[in-house]
């Protein structure tokens, strides 16, 4: 078992390194780290102790701890690389310049060399706990709000990487194909050689029920684990034996569908909240997953028009955001582009239950990227405390929400 390091594990990882009290300073703005902060909870209650939780960390948590991942093909013709956040042959690269490492990758099982020789380091510093050495506060916050590139940083790049235009990632090299697969952000599609696991599922209390992604090789063809790292570390030292393989390349991509997204929420009246921007982040890529969960219901309807109109309404707004995050875009004109593609789809839509409330959800999410602060009167407070819906018995709040995004003005 391996456990690649992430922006959410590293909090944690930084807790038990500095011996300071399980909090996450970063995620626990956006509410993405309640389970630590329970942790914590449960410390302080006398129902765990803090002792028993490092030693688990230390006997198993610990030794299982990679920066990346890789798995060869028998036939050492084909890599698969796998990693928290989407990274590239050029960000391998700096990573092993970073950890002092000589990088190589004219044949795969170089590349997986490489590899090897970065997950050796970066356990010297787990066993030393001297992890949170390795990257700046600075740089991840710069992470954590995801407007700028961090390539100049690899280890935190690999953790909280949302820029996909620079990374190296053919699906051949120098004789060899190579496969990337990654997690953390939904916005990177699935596509030839790159697999991008992440969805909606579970980021929020009630996207509970939906698709769960897979990669996979069936279990018969695994070969034996050859020189595993775990036994390496010990001795902290580099080793001349070859990769560790895996005898099948990664099948497709797998999705188990249970319910669609549920169209009922109960909702906590309040005041108006302010709220962060990875949040306004995660729930407006939830809302491009509610537009695309309602096309594929259309498409089983035989509702071959509207969800049509669907597809075109998802990838539009999909491909501003992305001009958004690599600043081709500012806040204006990607609010009013994206306007009147939900104004244009609406049409159509409205003919079909449900979509008037998934477009005035949308229409939030857009918002919401340009504007700190909503109105009061459109958006309450969800049970999570974190994140927005309307209330399902307020759709005509949804004329209220377009005479507020008209008037509404981004950050100056």
């Amino acid at each position: 078992m391996e456990i690649i390091v992430s922006n959410h594990s590293i909090e944690f990882i930084e807790a038990y390194e500095k011996q300071d009290n399980f909090h996450a300073p970063m995620l626990s703005q956006g509410g993405h780290a309640p389970s630590m902060e329970k942790l914590q909870t449960l410390v302080e209650k006398g129902l765990v102790s803090r002792e028993e939780i490092l030693a688990i960390a230390e006997k198993s948590y610990k030794p299982n701890l990679r920066a990346i991942s890789y798995s060869l093909s028998e036939d050492k013709k084909e890599i698969t690389i796998y990693s928290h956040a989407g990274i590239g042959l050029n960000t391998i690269r700096s990573l092993a310049e970073k950890l002092k490492v000589e990088y190589k990758d004219q044949t795969a099982s170089e590349l997986a060399q490489t590899i090897d020789s970065i997950n050796i380091e970066f356990q010297k510093h787990v066993k030393s706990n001297t992890v949170n050495t390795l990257y700046s506060r600075e740089k991840m916050y710069v992470g954590y709000y995801g407007y700028s590139e961090i390539s100049d940083a690899p280890l935190e790049f690999i953790m909280w990487n949302r820029f996909y235009h620079s990374l190296e990632r053919p699906a051949s090299y120098s004789g060899y194909k190579i496969n990337f697969v990654h997690g953390h952000d939904s916005h990177d599609p699935t596509r030839e050689n790159i697999y991008n696991l992440d969805n909606a599922l579970g980021k929020m209390a009630y996207l509970n029920q939906g698709e769960y992604t897979v990669l996979y090789s069936p279990g018969s063809g695994l070969a034996p684990v050859n020189n595993p790292i775990a036994g390496e570390v010990d001795v902290l030292q580099e080793t001349e034996e070859e990769p560790r393989v895996i005898a099948l390349p990664p099948l497709a991509a797998i999705q188990a569908q249970k319910d669609p997204i549920p169209e009922v929420f109960e909702i906590i009246e309040g005041e108006p909240t302010v709220i962060t921007l990875p949040v306004l982040h995660s729930y407006f890529l939830s809302q491009l997953e509610a537009i695309k969960a309602k096309e594929q219901e259309l498409r089983e309807r035989n509702h071959s028009l509207a969800a049509d109109r669907a597809q075109e309404l998802y990838d539009y707004v999909k491909i501003q955001h992305t001009e958004l995050m690599e600043n081709k875009l500012d806040i204006k004109i990607f609010k009013d582009n994206c306007t009147r593609a939900i104004d244009t789809a609406r049409l159509e839509l409205e003919k079909h239950r449900g979509w008037k409330q998934v477009l005035g959800n949308l229409a939030l999410a857009v918002v919401g990227l340009g504007v700190l602060y909503v109105a009061a009167g459109l958006v309450h407070k969800a049970m999570t405390g974190n994140f927005l819906f309307f209330k399902t018995d307020s759709a005509d709040k949804i004329d209220q929400l377009e005479e507020s995004i008209k008037s509404m003005e981004g950050p100056k």
